[in-house]
């Protein structure tokens, strides 16, 4: 019995020497392990998450007596083949001048143009053209400019804005694809900037 003891505690000892360097080995691997991120999250284009704004903001009189805006899209992952832009302003404290769309949108079709100067309303909207295979609008760009002039130089600020009723159309979705939009805010006197237009 004395003989065997010996190698006992050395199986004892092997045993427990395997035991360390495996879990204790596992561990410290899990330890110094990178630490799991996440991976971006894929929105599908199904999914509403276009945003419209006016810029700049807030705009000034500039030196042609106008106020511009230029009107912007992102579409992120929609592919939108339609824009209809429901603008409102105060007819008291600005005429409207033009809405025209950018070069991006030049061959798309216009499907209302109407402009109620009384209640200072537009109704602009633009789509692929029926029957054609235009490419849709997508990520981050300019689509048109709205023009205004000043009533009078007093000093004081308007708002124009793009009303809920603006609507963004997508393939693969039925509904508006607009989640967002952006007012601006005019300041009715000439800017004091060197470059501006």
């Amino acid at each position: 019995m004395v003989k065997k003891l010996p190698y006992i505690l050395l199986i004892a000892i092997l045993v427990i020497g395997v035991y360390f360097v495996l879990f204790g080995q596992s561990s410290s691997n899990q330890s110094e392990q990178a630490p799991i991120k996440p991976s971006p999250t894929y929105v599908p284009s199904t999914i509403p998450q276009t945003s419209l704004w006016l810029e700049p903001n807030p705009v000034y009189i500039n030196t042609a007596g106008l106020v511009s805006f230029d009107v912007y899209i992102s579409t992120k992952e929609n592919k939108a083949k339609s824009v209809q832009l429901e603008v409102s302003y105060d007819p008291k404290k600005l005429k409207f001048v033009s809405v025209k769309p950018v070069e991006l949108l030049a061959k798309k079709h216009v499907f209302i143009n109407k402009i109620d100067a009384v209640n200072g309303r537009i109704s602009f909207g633009v789509e692929n053209t029926p029957g054609s295979h235009q490419p849709p609008i997508e990520g981050t760009d300019e689509i048109g400019e709205l023009v205004f002039s000043p009533r009078e130089l007093d000093g004081s600020s308007t708002e124009v804005a793009i009303l809920p009723e603006s609507v963004v159309h997508a393939d693969g979705v039925e509904k508006s694809v607009l989640v967002s939009t952006k007012n601006a805010k005019v300041i009715l006197q000439k800017s004091t900037q060197k470059n501006d237009e």
